[in-house]
C-alpha cells in the first residue's frame, strides 16, 4: 500500500496553486509588485502561463486552460516591467 501511494505521488505533480502573478523584466528583485512567477526580458507571457498551469502525469505534460490578464507596467532597467495575473482554470 505504501509503495503504491509513493508511486502515485511521484507520477503526478499538479501546479501548486490556481492563481499566480507573473512579472516580466530584467531583475526579479526589482519588479515593482509582489509575484510568484518571474521571467526575463522578452519572455512570452502566454508561453509562461502555459508552463505555469501545465500538469505532469506519469511523465506526460497536459496543458490546463488559463486566463491571462495584463495588470500593469513600469519603466525601468533594460526592458521595463510588465505584470500579469494567471488563473489556471479547472476543467
Amino acid at each position: 500500500m505504501w509503495l503504491t501511494i509513493v508511486a502515485l505521488a511521484l507520477s503526478y505533480s499538479p501546479a501548486a496553486a490556481k492563481d499566480y502573478r507573473l512579472c516580466i523584466g530584467e531583475f526579479d528583485e526589482k519588479c515593482p509588485v509582489s509575484h510568484n512567477v518571474f521571467a526575463g526580458c522578452g519572455a512570452n507571457p502566454h508561453a509562461i502561463a502555459d508552463e505555469t498551469c501545465a500538469l505532469v502525469v506519469q511523465g506526460q505534460k497536459t496543458y490546463v486552460p488559463h486566463r491571462l490578464i495584463h495588470q500593469g507596467s513600469h519603466d525601468g532597467n533594460r526592458c521595463g516591467y510588465e505584470w500579469y495575473s494567471i488563473e489556471c482554470i479547472d476543467k
